[in-house]
């Protein structure tokens, strides 16, 4: 895909808030840029974006960019979903609680232990239908009751589907929670 000339990749991210940055010297890659100025990284190499890297406090991690030619291209069937940044997910989400605090006696124990801070994170995937498939753990907040409740919670999260080219794809992406009592 020639990132300025693949239409749908540019209205997908206008839609969620990001926009392209040229590479600033010749030595540079070009970025993603979302409202708030944090920026991601693009892996381009001869003129064709092959992943989406970290930015600033992000963990480099391929995402998926549309293909322009290929199988993909050609409607033929994914057989598995690709990973999206999670502002561009979030975009998707239709219901479901993202603000998930944990159970009093959980709250109580965090303020026992002394660490008021707890940070979790969790791969969520979606179906092309936009529900939830699967909930992985990648980083305990701590708290084991913590994280199923977190867990449960993704799971009622419902998402319109996601579509390139006009058809609904299966992806996942990355969440993290932080929770912080005083």
């Amino acid at each position: 895909m020639r990132l300025a000339e693949h239409a749908a990749f540019l209205r997908c991210l206008a839609a969620t808030g990001l926009r392209v940055e040229p590479a600033r010297d010749p030595q540079s890659a070009p970025s993603l840029v979302d409202t708030a100025g944090a920026e991601l990284v693009l892996d381009v190499r001869d003129g064709m974006v092959q992943q989406i890297l970290g930015g600033p406090g992000v963990s480099p991690k391929p995402a998926w960019i549309p293909a322009a030619s290929g199988a993909a291209a050609a409607g033929a069937p994914r057989e598995s979903a690709d990973t999206v940044p999670s502002a561009v997910l979030d975009a998707h989400r239709i219901a479901g609680e993202t603000a998930i605090v944990p159970d009093p006696e959980t709250k109580s124990a965090i303020a026992h232990a002394g660490s008021p801070r707890l940070i979790g994170s969790f791969k969520l995937c979606i179906s092309a239908r936009g529900t939830v498939t699967n909930v992985t753990r990648l980083k305990s907040t701590g708290s084991p009751a913590y994280d199923r409740r977190i867990e449960r919670a993704m799971y009622r999260w419902k998402y319109s589907p996601f579509t390139i080219d006009g058809e609904p794809q299966p992806v996942c992406s990355a969440v993290t929670f932080i929770y912080s009592q005083r």
